[in-house]
């Protein structure tokens, strides 16, 4: 916003040195111009007069006041340019920061949607288990007998059973997505 601010400031003041220029330039041209009628009405009325001064005052105004503003004009208008591209820079540095956040909250959206959605369809299938109602049973399955190991009670072995399969669908289809989406970007590049 500093840069953004920087250019308004930068336009404005840019903007008011021509604006400047402008006036100076139509101020010297009516100056003259009123100059030269002064001189034709003396000449008519036939008078002599010492107008050489006032000659000299919008000689000195064009080389001192004009030219000055003139060259201040072309000397910082390149500026201006600067200033535009600095702010087109950033802002697409801006923008590629942006959607890189954006891709990397899309892809972590995809991997808990895809691990949550697995556990949730897993939790159902492992209650189907053969056995799973009764825990006598249960601990005759490789994972009851480890969950029985240690140290979950015969009672919450079923439970305990169930969410031990649901947890690791879970993890195993996020780590599973996870590999998928990185694949997709290195196929992409």
């Amino acid at each position: 916003m500093n840069a953004q601010k920087t250019l308004s400031n930068y336009s404005i003041n840019f903007s008011n040195l021509n604006t400047q220029k402008r006036t100076i330039e139509v101020n010297l041209l009516n100056y003259r111009r009123r100059l030269d009628r002064i001189k034709q009405r003396l000449t008519e009325f036939q008078a002599t007069s010492e107008l050489e001064f006032l000659k000299q005052f919008g000689e000195d105004v064009e080389r001192r006041y004009l030219l000055q503003v003139q060259s201040d004009y072309e000397n910082f208008s390149p500026g201006l340019s600067l200033l535009e591209n600095l702010i087109n820079s950033i802002r697409g540095v801006t923008e590629i920061d942006q959607s890189e956040r954006d891709r990397k909250f899309q892809e972590i959206v995809a991997i808990l949607g895809v691990g949550l959605a697995a556990g949730a369809l897993a939790a159902p299938s492992a209650q189907q288990i053969p056995g799973m109602s009764d825990p006598k049973e249960v601990v005759k399955h490789p994972l009851g007998c480890y969950l029985s190991q240690l140290g979950v009670s015969d009672a919450w072995l079923p439970p305990a059973m169930v969410a031990t399969v649901s947890l690791s669908t879970t993890v195993i289809f996020a780590m599973l997505t996870t590999v998928v989406i990185k694949l997709i970007w290195c196929f992409r590049r």
